[in-house]
């Protein structure tokens, strides 16, 4: 198997974004409150969230990933050569 557009997997760049958008996107601590009053005492300590967190996988970082990969892939072309004998009625497609 080969690859006729061998500079397509250039397109893997793609997985740094979706893995910094990933490691910059706040996590918040869920606070349960019982009334909408407490809510306004909880919010200055939210407030000062780091930006970079540490990599936690999810299903929906693995689909993205996976995505981004089958697409380089697929702007790579892979192609598979094979030899074939001709036969006395072979018909030659040209588009």
């Amino acid at each position: 198997m080969r690859l006729l557009q061998p500079l397509g997997l250039t397109a893997l760049l793609l997985l740094l974004p979706i893995l910094a958008l990933h490691l910059l996107r706040p996590r918040r601590p869920r606070v349960t409150v019982s009334s909408l009053l407490l809510w306004d005492d909880s919010g200055d300590q939210l407030s000062a969230a780091s930006p970079w967190q540490r990599l936690r996988w999810s299903v929906l970082l693995m689909l993205q990933l996976l995505i981004a990969i089958l697409l380089a892939i697929a702007v790579a072309v892979p192609v598979v050569e094979r030899t074939a004998p001709l036969a006395a009625h072979t018909v030659f497609v040209v588009d």
